[in-house]
């Protein structure tokens, strides 16, 4: 028997008990809640790095780039590394 694979790559352990006849999953109703509270929880934490990264941005004189960062187009004077971050965001 293969291995279901959900959305996200490999179904989430919790749940790959489906493969139990006897187990149901949750309903869809409390499903998609539970994924959106997920999903929050998830944006939140994105964010909360995010913003910690903005402020690391210390200031270094090496290299000059204007990057859009947080769509907020800055001058970011970084070593290459963060260049290239920056730009790609």
């Amino acid at each position: 028997m293969r291995i279901p694979r959900g959305r996200r790559g490999n179904i989430n352990p919790r749940r790959d008990m489906i493969l139990l006849p006897t187990l149901r999953l949750p309903s869809r109703r409390k499903r998609r809640g539970n994924e959106r509270r997920r999903r929050e929880a998830r944006t939140r934490r994105r964010r909360r790095r995010k913003n910690q990264k903005r402020k690391k941005l210390k200031i270094s004189l090496t290299t000059q780039c204007i990057g859009v960062f947080h769509s907020i187009e800055i001058e970011i004077w970084k070593p290459i590394k963060w260049m290239m971050l920056c730009v790609k965001e």
